[in-house]
C-alpha cells in the first residue's frame, strides 16, 4: 500500500459502507482527510486523528454544502483529491429537499457539481490533483431534460437513481475537459455492493443484495487504486475493478449531454437557489 501522506483528500458518503472502508485507509496511510458527515455521531466507526477534519453537511440541503465548502477553504487552500462517494436510492414515494429538489437529483447530482465547482480553486492549487466520481453500471438511458426532479411526471426511484448515475458520468467527462490542464476527473463503478444504499428498499432488492453484493471492502478497492495511483490516471475515463472500462454507455460520452446538464444546473442554481453564495461561476454559456 502506498503512504498518502501529504496527501489532502475530501470525501463524502465516508461514514458507511465502501466510503467507511476508503476513509479509515486515508487515515491509516497518512492521508489528511476532510470528510463530510451529516453529524459527529457518524465518527464512531472512523480512527479519528488530527488529520482529520469533519465537516458536518447534509448533501440535501445547499446552504449546508456552502457552509461545507467555505470551512474547507478556512482550513486549508489546497486540495489534492476529492471523492464524490455520496449517493442514494429512493425507494418508494418521492421525497424532497427543503429547497423542494427531488432528493436523487439532489444528492447524486447537484451536490457532486456544487462540490466540483465550489472546491476546483483548491484543487488546482493541489498536487496532481485528482477528482474521483462513483457512478454505477445502471446508468442506461438519458437524463429527462425536460422533468429532471419528476415535477410533471409520476415518480420512479429506480429512473431517478438511474438518471443520476449518467449525470455523474457526463459531469466526469465535462470537467474532464474544462480541467484538462490542471485536474484529473474520472469515474469508477464499484459493482454491487453490500451497502446501506437498500436499506429503505423491499425485502427483494434488500436479499438481493446481500446474496450477490459484494463486501464494502471489496467496492472500495477501485477507489483506493486511483487515490494510490491518481499519477497514471486517464481523465474523463470510467474504472471498473481497478481497470479502464468500456462498458459506460454512448450517451454517458456524449459531450453535448455532458454540456447541456452542466448549463441545465448553473442555470436551475442561478433561478433556484439565490439565497446562497457557493463562490461559483453560473455564467451560462
Amino acid at each position: 500500500m502506498k503512504s498518502l501522506v501529504g496527501k489532502r483528500i475530501c470525501l463524502t458518503g465516508g461514514t458507511s459502507g465502501l466510503g467507511l472502508v476508503v476513509a479509515n485507509h486515508i487515515i491509516r496511510q497518512g492521508g489528511e482527510l476532510f470528510l463530510f458527515l451529516r453529524d459527529e455521531a457518524k465518527l464512531k466507526d472512523i480512527n479519528v486523528n488530527d488529520q482529520v477534519h469533519p465537516i458536518i453537511c447534509d448533501l440535501s440541503n445547499t446552504k449546508d454544502i456552502e457552509n461545507a465548502i467555505n470551512k474547507i477553504k478556512s482550513i486549508t487552500n489546497e486540495l489534492d483529491v476529492l471523492i464524490n462517494n455520496a449517493g442514494l436510492w429512493v425507494f418508494g414515494e418521492k421525497k424532497l429537499t427543503e429547497e423542494g429538489i427531488e432528493l436523487t437529483w439532489q444528492v447524486n447530482v447537484v451536490a457532486p457539481f456544487l462540490l466540483i465547482e465550489g472546491l476546483k480553486e483548491l484543487l488546482i492549487n493541489g498536487n496532481d490533483a485528482i477528482i474521483i466520481n462513483t457512478a454505477s453500471a445502471l446508468h442506461q438511458g438519458y437524463i429527462n431534460w425536460d422533468d429532471p426532479c419528476f415535477e410533471k411526471t409520476s415518480f420512479s426511484g429506480f429512473l431517478a437513481y438511474r438518471q443520476s448515475k449518467l449525470a455523474i458520468l457526463l459531469l466526469t467527462l465535462h470537467y474532464a475537459t474544462e480541467l484538462e490542464n490542471s485536474i484529473k476527473v474520472v469515474s469508477n463503478h464499484p459493482g454491487v455492493v453490500s451497502t446501506n444504499l437498500a436499506q429503505s428498499a423491499n425485502w427483494f432488492i434488500k436479499w438481493f443484495f446481500s446474496l450477490f453484493g459484494k463486501s464494502p471492502n471489496k467496492g472500495a478497492q477501485t477507489i483506493i487504486h486511483l487515490l494510490e495511483n491518481s499519477d497514471k490516471a486517464i481523465s474523463s475515463t470510467y474504472y471498473v475493478n481497478k481497470k479502464v472500462a468500456k462498458t459506460s454507455t454512448p450517451e454517458s460520452r456524449s459531450s453535448n449531454s455532458a454540456n447541456r446538464l452542466v448549463k441545465l444546473l448553473k442555470s436551475n442554481f442561478e433561478n433556484s437557489y439565490t439565497e446562497i453564495n457557493v463562490n461559483i461561476d453560473i455564467k451560462i454559456s
